[in-house]
């Protein structure tokens, strides 16, 4: 059997592949609509506007919880959050003149009034701030809580770093006080910057970068280069800085790369796009100031209507002209100017608006030149780049034109729910009786709407049962008896009728899997937004449920308006819905079910650390440890520290662990620890009720010595004679295991150890010997805690040891002459001096003075006891000159040298005459054997 063989329609294939298209078109164009949608609130004055905007900015109320994307001059209202996405920049104007620059990544909460001036609240990201001069107060909190406080007329940028937990603070201009969680304040001056790290140490950063901004976009009209000023200070004038650029993060390719060795500031180059720079000295070397410069090539604001050498004519009415240019995202303002000459000097229009169009229909006949000049506020860079100057004429002419269809569109949509108002406009240069005609059709064969009116308006009202969805066509024709009024009847236009079937209710608060406790739940408001087709006034239904099918409700509502609040319920599951009140009373077109669970208040924690009352003991840099147990359902904790006066001394409001350290002075205090369950999209944040505790701060009581006193002097030989004793006790707080170091100043004024004795518990030490100089000496100790309770460091002086009196020679005197006679009676030559007091001992030499000068000993006697020596060998003398000299010692009993004195010297002289010529006796007869 033969097959039949069916051809498809390739017409039905096209008219299918079209409408699909058209289809996913429309709902693309939806989605875009409602992406970039923006609402503007009648319940609040709005307290600043985003000046300009570049990439994707997002803005969420603070009583909503959807983010909707912001356009360039959306207002903002108290307390609205924003935040940017990557590349993503705005800047932002408030009341007071103060501008906030937010950069990509960054997200933060905005608060204004006449009273407290600008609130910031960041959460993360960077952000850079100038305070107008009539600023009465800019005040930041950073992500860790600590917050600054700027002056008037001052400038700084700030980042927030929630990964690191770092937070950063530079001053540009002016000044601000910086105070951390802990209650550690200070002033941060202009060309200064500080860190805040993990542990809420203010840390000042020993270079700032003052210029240019850590995001700065520049403006290109022509793609050329243009010098970048780059300014920083230092804490130190001495190190040399490097400026270096590149197109990547990570410097691997240099650009630029500049030392600068004096001077604090030096210019780079920017490029088209994006180039980093970095900037440090050698103590910033592994932590640089970094930014990034992007420069943006703006295009031209080209005229798009009218060209040169347009024309419009107008018969009675001045025609009705709009002037549209092509925009661009990076101008603020556009500045419209109409002129009757081409030097733009004779102004008819002077116009500044924030669209790409306006609309005159003030000119008269004439020749006329228009421009239009864009306003950069972006770098203060104004009007610039006005677009070519264009020419168009105006001519009266004596002819009628035809009536000009206004409202409604060409194509426009015309939507109802039970009733159809529909109102048409036109135009006409003449008053006159009008012939309005709508119809289904072009050819007008089948007319709906057909009436005379002699004003340029009409508006018709129709019900479900005589009005269809579909295209309807509609016309005017004008009835004025004049013989000209040839051109009577308008063009046709189109419009499309639809009727809008309602669309879904939605729920706003709470959302899903929303946590609340029971005696919090009151303070909850429950709302939902009705869909757009329902009337202001349309009452809704709101239920409760423990089962989400809704068998049985716990609370069945009926509302005027879509939310409720003070609802209290007992610990459980619950589920909720709300939609609209139908004729028969019952719960019509409901939202989707969302569940929420009620739970038990967060309990107490128990305070594990300090103990009640206790005193605790504070030595170097250590923290007084808070420490308390983990409390079910919390995920962090908030610690309050006062001080006896309830002053907030130091707090951590989202300590993650069950225990904190904090430095405190020695005083009383109290402290307070609460568990908190944080907020989250579906659940409002949690406290539970605080637990307290007294105690005391102090440092340990130190060893105290006794003697010597501070800075005593102790006579050198005493010192020598008689042991040091060094004493001392222990303080209120009991130690043991003494140990004793000692130190002697050195020439060059440091202290040199010399001494360290472990003494047990012995709380004296003797010293003996001790030569004279200054000496510093420490008692180190520890309790039963093995807590360090050190004695201060304290000086004495063992003063230099005296000398003793220099002996007073007696014989032979000074200068004395030997000669013959002396020699021929005595046999031995005696030497002698004065005793010394306090001298045991003395030491004589006995010098021969050489023919070149020098002296030879020819006699020594190193220790004697008397206060003489006889010299009994004349055979080592000769004739010449003598030096004898002797020394007193005082030699202790083993020996020891305590005092010497100065030496004591004279000299004598042997001379005698050699006869001239020896007498010979006769000589005797000599015998030998």
């Amino acid at each position: 059997m033969q097959k039949k063989i069916k051809f498809r329609s390739p017409l039905i294939d096209f008219l299918v592949v079209v409408f699909c298209l058209s289809v996913s078109g429309c709902f693309i164009w939806l989605f875009w609509q409602d992406l970039n949608k923006t609402t503007s609130r009648t319940d609040k004055d709005a307290i600043a506007t985003i000046s300009f905007k570049h990439n994707i900015a997002q803005r969420k109320y603070a009583d909503r919880i959807v983010w909707e994307r912001v356009q360039q001059n959306t207002p903002l209202y108290d307390n609205d959050f924003i935040r940017t996405v990557d590349l993503a920049q705005a800047t932002i104007t408030f009341r007071d003149g103060t501008t906030l620059d937010m950069y990509e990544n960054s997200m933060l909460q905005v608060s204004y009034s006449e009273e407290t001036g600008v609130r910031l609240s960041i959460d993360e990201g960077d952000i850079q701030v100038a305070a107008s001069d009539k600023a009465k107060n800019v005040a930041i909190k950073l992500a860790d809580g600590s917050t600054v406080n700027m002056d008037a007329g001052a400038s700084l940028s700030a980042r927030s770093d929630k990964k690191e937990n770092r937070q950063n603070i530079e001053v540009k201009g002016g000044s601000a006080n910086v105070q951390t969680q802990t209650g550690q304040v200070t002033t941060v001056s202009f060309g200064q910057s500080v860190n805040i790290g993990e542990n809420a140490e203010i840390e000042v950063v020993p270079l700032t970068v003052i210029s240019p901004a850590k995001e700065t976009r520049l403006l290109s009209f022509d793609s050329s280069s243009r010098p970048v000023s780059v300014e920083w200070r230092q804490n130190s004038n001495n190190q040399k800085v490097t400026v270096q650029t590149s197109r990547t993060r990570d410097f691997k390719e240099l650009l630029q790369s500049k030392t600068i060795t004096e001077g604090s500031k030096t210019q780079i180059q920017s490029a088209k796009g994006t180039i980093y720079w970095r900037v440090f000295n050698d103590s910033t070397k592994d932590n640089p100031s970094t930014g990034r410069i992007t420069t943006e090539l703006v295009p031209p604001v080209n005229s798009i209507a009218p060209q040169s050498g347009t024309n419009y004519t107008y018969r009675i009415n001045k025609p009705r002209i709009t002037f549209r240019w092509q925009a661009n995202e990076f101008a603020d303002s556009y500045r419209f100017m109409a002129a009757k000459d081409s030097a733009m000097k004779e102004i008819v229009s002077d116009i500044t608006t924030t669209e790409s169009f306006v609309n005159l229909d003030s000119l008269e006949s004439g020749t006329y030149y228009w421009q239009v000049m864009p306003y950069y506020s972006l770098n203060d860079t104004g009007y610039l780049a006005a677009n070519e100057i264009r020419n168009f004429t105006v001519t009266q002419s004596k002819m009628l034109s035809s009536p000009e269809l206004l409202v409604p569109p060409q194509g426009s949509e015309l939507t109802y729910k039970q009733k159809l108002n529909a109102t048409f406009m036109w135009k006409s240069d003449i008053s006159a009786e009008y012939q309005l005609l709508v119809a289904k059709d072009k050819e007008f064969s089948s007319v709906i709407i057909d009436t005379k009116t002699k004003t340029p308006r009409y508006t018709a009202e129709y019900d479900l049962n005589s009005i269809q969805d579909g295209i309807y066509y509609w016309k005017v024709i004008r009835n004025s008896g004049d013989e000209e009024d040839i051109n009577n009847e308008s063009k046709i236009r189109s419009f499309k009728v639809t009727h809008i079937i309602p669309g879904k209710n939605l729920i706003l608060w709470p959302q899903d899997g929303f946590t609340s406790e029971a005696d919090k739940l009151k303070n909850t408001t429950f709302s939902w937004q009705l869909s757009d087709t329902y009337e202001e006034n349309t009452k809704s239904v709101f239920q409760i449920s423990k089962e989400k099918n809704f068998d049985t409700t716990i609370v069945n509502k009926t509302l005027d308006s879509p939310s409720i609040g003070g609802i209290t319920l007992d610990s459980g599951r619950y589920y909720w819905r709300a939609g609209v009140l139908s004729d028969d009373g019952k719960l019509q077109n409901p939202t989707a079910t969302y569940a929420f669970t009620i739970v038990k208040p967060l309990v107490k924690p128990i305070i594990i650390n300090p103990l009640p009352e206790e005193e605790v003991l504070l030595y170097g840099n250590s923290k007084v440890e808070f420490e308390w147990n983990l409390v079910d359902g919390a995920d962090s904790y908030n610690v309050k520290v006062y001080d006896k006066k309830e002053n907030l001394v130091a707090q951590n409001p989202s300590v993650k662990d069950t225990s904190i350290e904090f430095a405190l002075p020695p005083g009383s205090y109290s402290y307070r620890v609460q568990a908190v369950s944080s907020q989250s999209v579906s659940s409002s944040i949690r406290m539970g009720e605080a637990s307290e505790r007294s105690f005391s701060v102090r440092r340990p009581s130190v060893v105290k010595q006794l003697s010597p006193s501070p800075n005593a002097h102790i006579p050198g030989l005493k010192a020598l004679r008689q042991p040091v004793d060094l004493q001392w006790k222990s303080g209120s707080d009991p130690a043991k295991n003494y140990s004793l170091v000692l130190q002697k100043q050195q020439a060059n004024g440091h202290y040199k150890t010399v001494q360290e004795l472990p003494l047990g518990s012995k709380t004296t030490a003797s010293l003996n010997r001790l030569p004279a100089g200054t000496y510093r000496w420490q008692v180190n100790a520890t309790t039963g805690n093995k807590i360090p309770v050190n004695s201060e460091q304290s000086v004495f002086v063992i003063d230099p040891i005296p000398a003793l009196s220099r002996p007073v020679t007696t014989s032979p005197k000074n200068g004395f002459v030997i000669g013959p006679e002396f020699l021929r009676s005595n046999r031995h030559l005696n030497f002698s001096w004065q005793a010394v007091p306090g001298a045991s001992e003395y030491s004589f030499n006995l010098y021969k003075r050489q023919s070149d000068g020098s002296l030879k000993n020819i006699y020594s006697v190193k220790s004697t006891k008397n206060t003489g020596v006889t010299l009994k060998d004349f055979s080592i003398l000769d004739v010449g000159t003598f030096i004898w000299n002797v020394k007193a010692f005082s030699i202790a009993k083993d020996g020891f040298k305590e005092q010497e004195s100065p030496t004591a010297e004279s000299n004598f002289i042997i001379d005698f005459n050699l006869p001239e010529e020896v007498e010979s006796i006769k000589p005797e007869t000599m015998y030998a054997n």
